[in-house]
């Protein structure tokens, strides 16, 4: 079943929250408003006040993409290369329809 890009972002929240806490401590949003979408899937971002340490980097320093079923990835966050972004968009989003029989409904 096909999710909405409301619940999307909740589980794109709900991962960000649980990688971003130890740097940004509690807050209401990790997350910018701007996204990106694909036929299916949406790509989410950090948002651009907090700020990662280096050594911390690998930890937090991601993007997160979610599916029209829900799927979440961790990513690359290329939200500053707008040609690479949409060559990655379209890409994972030929990943989620080719894995979409994998995904638990």
């Amino acid at each position: 079943m096909a999710i909405e890009i409301a619940s999307a972002r909740a589980l794109a929240e709900a991962h960000a929250r649980g990688c971003l806490r130890s740097v940004a401590g509690n807050r209401d949003a990790y997350l910018r408003e701007e996204h990106a979408e694909a036929p299916n899937c949406w790509f989410f971002f950090r948002a651009k006040d907090i700020s990662v340490p280096p050594e911390q980097s690998l930890l937090a320093d991601w993007a997160y993409a979610v599916s029209r079923w829900g799927d979440v990835r961790m990513i690359v966050d290329l939200s500053g290369d707008v040609e690479a972004l949409s060559r990655y968009l379209f890409e994972m989003s030929g990943f989620f329809e080719r894995s979409r029989d994998n995904v638990p409904m």
